[in-house]
């Protein structure tokens, strides 16, 4: 499953997809619409959503936020999720580490902080591949390691923010991924 990111929508993610399922996966989106970072909302029906797709354990790739939300299903379901793979995802920090911090209260930047403190000092169960660029622009890439979780791999790459999604190194790094 792959989880678009914030504000965006299944079809951002269509390219990965579509290339997922040329190499013989059943690459799907999250089918929830436009995200909304709403991650005590979305992760019930995205639980559900995983359950729907069959008995085994489903990999999950988020872009952006996406991320997060793929995180948070690796805590909540990870008996269902096999791996996580993120794409410029803010894993530390809060928005404070993202292009859109300045236009945040200090009250909400620090909320932030301490809400991303809190959903990552559980760490993940499941294998985690985090693939940052020091070039985002959009998330800090100092943001994208995850300081906790030793089963966490980071792999740089030369993108943007937006072009994670359309990388063909990034696309080469979940293949490899994917393939064990």
């Amino acid at each position: 499953m792959v989880l678009p990111g914030f504000q965006t929508t299944d079809r951002s993610t269509a390219p990965l997809r579509r290339y997922l399922g040329y190499l013989g996966y059943d690459a799907v989106g999250w089918g929830l619409g436009v995200n909304r970072g709403q991650l005590g909302a979305v992760l019930p029906p995205l639980e559900d959503r995983l359950g729907q797709l069959g008995p085994g354990p489903v990999a999950l790739v988020g872009w952006s936020w996406g991320g997060v939300l793929a995180r948070g299903l690796g805590r909540s379901v990870p008996g269902r999720v096999s791996q996580v793979i993120t794409l410029g995802t803010p894993i530390q920090g809060g928005v404070a580490d993202t292009a859109f911090g300045g236009r945040a209260s200090q009250a909400d930047r620090d909320e932030s902080a301490r809400a991303a403190l809190e959903r990552e000092a559980q760490p993940l169960v499941v294998p985690a591949l985090s693939i940052y660029t020091r070039r985002d622009g959009v998330v800090a890439w100092q943001a994208s390691l995850d300081p906790v979780d030793g089963r966490t791999d980071h792999v740089e790459v030369e993108s943007t923010h937006a072009g994670l999604g359309i990388s063909p190194a990034v696309w080469l790094l979940i293949a490899e991924r994917l393939a064990g």
